[in-house]
């Protein structure tokens, strides 16, 4: 649990968006559920018909069926093919749906006013350029707007 929790604390803090900020809400996401799964193997391995569909000819098979019953539950997608079949079960499941859930709505909060102030640098630094253009002599703004408009038709042909 403090791992996630080290792995939220990432996530809030930088200012932009980058493949480590992706790749760490990915493994935010993926410990979360496996959070769940070794919870449920708990209550499983304690009482076998805690659940009902899962398939318990081994430990593997186990496994892979709360791994898949976690992730089901946390991305609140809920197929009903295994269901928890204690009250205790059926508690820890809701609660793990609601985190999950919790987890997505905080992630793209955090995501978006990356965005949001990223956008609104973005839109300040316009608003500075034209200022300062509109703040020169026409002959300046011909001159400016000139060494632009050939910047950009050297650059698109490939000349410079």
């Amino acid at each position: 649990m403090l791992i996630f929790w080290e792995v939220l604390k990432f996530l809030i803090k930088p200012s932009y968006i980058n493949t480590d900020i992706i790749s760490a809400s990915a493994c935010g996401y993926l410990l979360l559920i496996e959070i769940c799964t070794f919870l449920m193997q708990f209550f499983v391995y304690k009482n076998p018909q805690s659940f009902k569909g899962l398939d318990l000819s081994s430990p593997a098979n186990t496994y892979i069926d709360l791994v898949y019953f976690s992730s089901v539950t946390l991305t609140s997608i809920g197929f009903g093919d295994i269901t928890p079949n204690a009250h205790h079960t059926k508690l820890i499941a809701s609660l793990f749906g609601i985190a999950g859930q919790f987890y997505s709505v905080v992630l793209v909060g955090i995501l978006r006013r990356i965005f949001l102030e990223a956008l609104a640098v973005l839109l300040l630094l316009s608003i500075r350029c034209v200022t300062h253009f509109y703040a020169l002599s026409a002959i300046q703004q011909c001159a400016s707007a000139s060494l632009v408009i050939n910047h950009l038709f050297l650059k698109k042909y490939s000349i410079a």
